[in-house]
């Protein structure tokens, strides 16, 4: 009866243990249908017959080539300007000729200067620059579009005269100095 009683346990136990994988498949049922397909039957892993659902890609993406290509720098002309008709830039004066003074007998302190035009039609004006010392001018007299100037001086100096003539764009260059004495 021992033996019988172990022979059935056996019988018994084996039966459980062999119906074990059947019974988890049927207590999952039809709710794991879905699931099955993606996950593979347990105990034979060699079946890659099971097709992926059409909602998952599983497809492998493979990785971006490395690159290794220094970054490249670009410079950036501004636009260029629109096309517009502008007057080229405009020079100052050329320098006046030299003066020539002259003075009136009856005042010996009294100086006309006189100098030749610019030929430059932006000519606006011209200036007179004197003083006592030789190139630096204490005074400097706008006499307009003329091209003479009479000076009152102080006696006893020796006076320096230049002449510029200015235009849009400035002064000219200062004339050959005059130097005359005063008595």
């Amino acid at each position: 009866m021992l033996v019988a009683l172990v022979l059935l346990s056996v019988l018994l136990f084996s039966c459980s243990s062999s119906d074990a994988p059947k019974q988890a498949q049927e207590v999952r049922g039809d709710s794991s249908q879905n699931q099955q397909a993606t996950t593979p039957p347990q105990g034979n892993t060699s079946n890659t017959s099971a097709t992926p659902p059409t909602s998952q890609s599983t497809t492998p993406v493979a990785p971006a080539p490395s690159q290794t290509t220094a970054p490249t720098q670009q410079t950036v002309s501004p636009a260029p300007a629109p096309s517009q008709t502008t007057a080229p830039t405009q020079q100052t004066a050329p320098a006046p000729s030299q003066p020539t003074a002259t003075t009136t007998p009856s005042d010996p302190l009294t100086f006309t200067l006189v100098w030749d035009p610019v030929n430059d039609s932006t000519v606006r004006g011209y200036k007179v620059h004197f003083g006592t010392s030789s190139r630096q001018y204490d005074t400097h007299q706008d006499v307009g579009n003329v091209t003479s100037f009479v000076s009152h001086v102080s006696g006893g100096y020796t006076w320096y005269f230049a002449v510029s003539a200015y235009n849009a764009a400035g002064d000219s260059t200062l004339s050959q100095e005059l130097a005359t004495s005063s008595p």
